[in-house]
């Protein structure tokens, strides 16, 4: 059993002198307009375990084991526009331009 902690409104919060959203196995915040902090889309996740992470990253993107076509043509895959999906999943990432909103 794994816990997931929704920290979405607790960014720079703490509780007993730990930081919210890393008690349990994964943690979440949440950057969307109607937050504490605010980037109009998006948000963190942050996850204890490395293989939890890899899996949240491929999740993140489509279920993709590879974000490119452009990252399998450098490594000499003839048929780069062939993807590997792993699972079924959606999109959750931010763009870029929302990114740098939120590190300002």
């Amino acid at each position: 059993m794994k816990l997931i902690e929704d920290a979405a409104n607790a960014q720079a919060s703490r509780a007993d002198g730990r930081a919210c959203g890393v008690f349990g196995d994964i943690g979440v915040w949440s950057f969307d307009h109607a937050k504490i902090a605010v980037s109009a889309d998006g948000g963190v996740l942050y996850a204890r375990d490395p293989e939890l992470t890899a899996r949240a990253v491929r999740l993140a993107y489509f279920g993709l084991e590879q974000t490119t076509g452009y990252a399998e043509a450098m490594r000499g895959n003839t048929r780069w526009w062939d993807f590997e999906v792993s699972s079924f999943s959606r999109r959750s990432i931010m763009n870029d331009v929302l990114a740098a909103v939120g590190c300002v």
